[in-house]
């Protein structure tokens, strides 16, 4: 479903020891990005849950079912599809 070099999109859904978990719209799926390389090209006030963000498929981690991102960039608008109860 996420060939490697797709592009995709999502929003910044928590931020772990392994990096920035992405929640990624279609299909629903969780996306892991380095939050150091996230952090580099992105202003601090963007770096919160619900900002949407774009990147390209990586690879995948089997064991955490994690699709790998690469190449992230945080677009500076909130998701409405994150807001509680939508």
């Amino acid at each position: 479903m996420f060939p490697i070099g797709a592009r995709v999109e999502g929003w910044i859904e928590a931020f772990f020891p392994q990096g920035t978990l992405i929640h990624l719209l279609e299909p629903h799926a969780v996306g892991l990005t380095d939050t150091s390389a996230l952090e580099a090209g992105t202003p601090p006030e963007w770096m919160y849950p619900r900002y949407r963000v774009v990147a390209e498929v990586s690879g995948y981690d089997q064991s955490n079912q994690w699709v790998l991102l690469a190449h992230a960039e945080v677009l500076g608008s909130q998701d409405d599809e994150a807001e509680p109860g939508k």
